[in-house]
């Protein structure tokens, strides 16, 4: 058995959410990064097409299609961060209207046959059978229980990494039964 006691902040949620939409495959399927990575540079391209088929002059249309390209790998080496500062944005506007989608103080307790979160607003019980993937990342481990929803364990529960290897195995021993 394993209880942890956490105390979750918006940079908890936020980060599963940056690796949700950014590194996962059923994330990225959804399309909102991509969407919001792609958009403005097909926006641009279609602009510059459109004034391409209007304009005869050559020093013009020379200048759309540098600008456009310029634009284009601009807009590609921020749009990441553009997206994390969206996310982040938005994560405050949730809890400044008090409707954030995490309880700030979680006790998971992970049992042999269930996983129980105890929160200030509830408590849950689940069957590991519920569990889809287990990801680790650099500050958390993600379990997750459908295809956007994961339960997060931060690292900072674990004493050492033994206790936090042994943990992973024990969950990666429960998905695959």
């Amino acid at each position: 058995m394993y209880k942890f006691n956490t105390n979750m902040d918006n940079n908890d949620y936020l980060d599963f959410n940056i690796y949700h939409f950014i590194y996962d495959k059923a994330g990225r399927r959804t399309g909102n990064f991509t969407f919001f990575r792609l958009f403005p540079p097909l926006f641009w391209f279609l602009c510059t097409f459109l004034a391409i088929r209007v304009t005869q002059d050559f020093s013009t249309i020379i200048f759309l299609v540098v600008f456009c390209v310029a634009f284009t790998i601009f807009w590609l080496v921020i749009a990441k961060r553009r997206y994390i500062a969206h996310l982040r944005k938005n994560i405050k506007k949730m809890e400044k209207n008090g409707k954030l989608p995490y309880a700030k103080n979680v006790t998971m307790i992970f049992e042999q046959d269930t996983i129980t979160q105890i929160t200030e607003f509830e408590n849950s019980t689940m069957k590991y059978s519920m569990m889809e993937r287990i990801v680790e990342t650099e500050k958390a481990i993600f379990i997750y229980v459908g295809a956007n929803q994961a339960i997060i364990v931060p690292l900072s529960v674990f004493d050492d990494d033994n206790i936090k290897e042994q943990f992973i195995r024990f969950i990666e021993g429960k998905i695959q039964k």
